[in-house]
């Protein structure tokens, strides 16, 4: 089993797993970049308070979005436990994340989470593979000291910087955490039983 991850932009990323692709919040990145490219998705999930509740959203990404696997596009933007292609999707309750979990892998995608987020007490995020979070410290974004909350709480294996549109916004990401592992690359691939260092972080900035 393995999972492949690729950064589209912003806080649009596909989650290639073995029978479904998933692609996060390509209205956000409409929003912030430009049209999204042609794209494969069984699935669309929404991290952006914004458009919560959005009935056209996949009216519009039209034409731009095509299934893989499934015969059409499944969008989540609430709440709820699903179940597609052997990988089981929750946001829970009053919360902007997701998490994603096949097999004995898990992802939390919390791509685009609001400026005032604060994490649910007592939530228990389990063993987590990878985060995805946004970087912090910019407009509309969470500060730095909640996105090390977010670390402290989550305390994933894998780190991906999420929702930033330019690389120089990096720069001050990297230097407040003083993040020392850190590896760019193109696809981002997890394997289920690799080894891995126990709770080193690894930044994985994807290009």
């Amino acid at each position: 089993m393995a999972i492949k991850i690729k950064r589209i932009g912003n806080s649009s990323f596909t989650f290639s797993f073995d029978n479904i692709e998933v692609l996060t919040d390509p209205l956000s990145y409409e929003s912030a970049v430009k049209k999204l490219p042609k794209t494969e998705a069984d699935v669309i999930i929404t991290s952006a308070p914004k458009y919560y509740g959005d009935k056209n959203l996949l009216k519009k990404v039209d034409g731009t979005i095509e299934p893989k696997n499934k015969e059409e596009v499944f969008d989540i933007a609430s709440p709820g436990d699903y179940e597609i292609g052997e990988v089981i999707i929750r946001r829970p309750i009053n919360t902007d994340f997701y998490i994603l979990d096949q097999g004995d892998a898990r992802i939390v995608y919390m791509g685009e989470i609001p400026a005032d987020f604060s994490l649910v007490k007592g939530f228990d995020f389990g063993d987590v593979d990878v985060l995805i979070a946004p970087l912090g410290g910019i407009d509309g974004q969470p500060s730095y000291d909640m996105i090390q909350k977010i670390l402290n709480d989550v305390d994933p294996t894998y780190l991906i910087p999420s929702t930033y549109t330019e690389d120089s916004q990096l720069e001050g990401y990297k230097t407040h955490f003083g993040f020392a592992n850190i590896e760019e690359m193109g696809t981002f691939k997890l394997t289920s039983g690799a080894e891995v260092p126990v709770k080193v972080l690894q930044v994985k900035i994807l290009s």
